[in-house]
């Protein structure tokens, strides 16, 4: 399963004296699977980065921590005292700002900037330590919130169990006077965003690092695909290679023909063209089942959306009526497809009917692996799956060829092998 990342950053107790600066700060976190199960009692490998002036920036610090959740979910260690070549007492805290960067089992959980460093670390780089220690006098109560210990806990309470609805929190927080309200637009500090506020915030920042040049996604192995924007969509500009599912589980790899034709349509697998992973790997993206690209979601015998299966998380298989979106911005069936496919015949077959490529989505013909494990269609047809399923249990492709610049929905066994290529959410 994948893995919810609920974190926090105290600064550390140990050494918390005027002459003895703590080399390290605490990190929390409590981890919760897909489901929003806790994840309990489990080893798990957490590895830091510091990164400086921006998220993306120079990686200043790493280190790794091997350590195991509580029964709640919990992990608790010091940033600063993990296993690491680099050394923690010679970063500058005065030249911030800095970001920290988390991933749990080689999954990248997010990069969040460390707004507030802590003030010994701080104090030690500036070398104004004695001279400006602060002096705690209160609670700063100007937000007129007013919260009591019963309160928290019953709040801690609702946030374990999880059995209410965003509207219970709504009326629990109302009920203490912090009134709290669920916007679309919030204008106070202790206003709660919609989702849907916040999709609009996420695409916004996709769109602006895809017009900074940031026009690239990573999957769990590690390869980059571009990517193109199409009308109000964004699509990989690639085919998929990736051989692991999201949570880290490999997919099954199929080389030889005797076990592609003893596949049901209960096998997640995945394979290269003619069985040569060197030959056609890096250009034509690897073949997969139709269930081994939706993760053993079983087929919905309708037009289901939003089903991410094999695909980089914000990221999902498109339905047949995104492929329409797609198609019907270009112009229709019968022209779209010289709109997507590679121009030329470098990879393409002679004549490559229509081929401009004029969206950038290029198209590859990466051929197919049949149920009887015979390969065919390399440089002839790109044959590419959809989430969507017939009444027969037949999934969709969506298909061009060489001779036309048709793109045109086709369906096929679910265990045939064919490309992919992912949509944004």
């Amino acid at each position: 399963m994948r893995i919810f990342l609920i974190s926090s950053i105290i600064l550390a107790l140990t050494g918390f004296l005027t002459a003895q600066i703590p080399q390290a700060f605490n990190y929390q976190a409590v981890l919760r699977n897909i489901d929003g199960t806790i994840k309990s009692n489990e080893s798990v490998a957490v590895q830091i980065i510091i990164r400086h002036l921006t998220a993306d920036g120079l990686a200043i610090y790493l280190e790794i921590h091997n350590t195991e959740t509580t029964e709640q979910g919990l992990i608790n260690f010091q940033i600063g005292q993990g296993i690491t070549s680099d050394d923690f007492s010679l970063i500058d805290w005065s030249m911030g700002p800095y970001f920290l960067e988390i991933s749990v089992n080689g999954v990248e959980m997010g990069t969040s900037q460390l707004y507030s460093v802590p003030y010994a670390l701080y104090a030690k780089s500036a070398g104004r330590a004695e001279e400006t220690d602060p002096v705690f006098s209160g609670w700063d109560k100007s937000s007129g919130i007013s919260i009591t210990e019963s309160q928290i806990s019953d709040l801690g309470n609702y946030i374990e169990t999880e059995t209410q609805s965003l509207a219970d929190v709504a009326t629990i927080n109302n009920s203490v006077n912090t009134q709290l309200k669920n916007v679309s637009d919030p204008t106070e500090a202790q206003d709660a965003v919609t989702k849907a506020y916040v999709d609009v915030l996420e695409r916004r920042i996709f769109e602006l690092e895809f017009a900074l040049g940031q026009d690239t996604i990573t999957d769990y192995d590690g390869n980059y695909y571009k990517v193109v924007k199409i009308g109000e969509q964004f699509w990989m500009a690639e085919n998929l290679k990736v051989t692991h599912y999201p949570d880290g589980t490999p997919i099954p790899l199929i080389d030889n023909s005797q076990d592609w034709e003893n596949l049901t349509t209960e096998h997640k697998a995945f394979c290269w063209y003619g069985f040569d992973s060197t030959a056609h790997a890096q250009i034509y993206g690897a073949l997969y089942t139709w269930i081994g690209v939706m993760n053993g979601v079983e087929g919905t015998y309708a037009n289901p959306s939003g089903i991410q299966g094999i695909c980089p998380d914000r990221w999902h298989i498109p339905s047949e009526d995104e492929w329409y979106e797609l198609v019907n911005y270009l112009g229709g069936e019968s022209i779209a497809g010289g709109n997507l496919k590679e121009a030329g015949t470098t990879h393409w077959n002679t004549p490559n009917t229509g081929a401009t490529n004029e969206t950038g989505f290029t198209a590859l013909p990466g051929g197919r692996c049949k149920s009887r494990g015979v390969f065919d269609g390399i440089g002839e047809y790109a044959k590419l799956w959809t989430s969507s399923d017939t009444y027969s249990g037949a999934p969709y492709s969506f298909v061009m060829e060489y001779g036309s610049s048709e793109v045109y929905r086709g369906s096929t066994i679910s265990v045939e092998g064919n490309s992919l290529r992912c949509v944004k959410d």
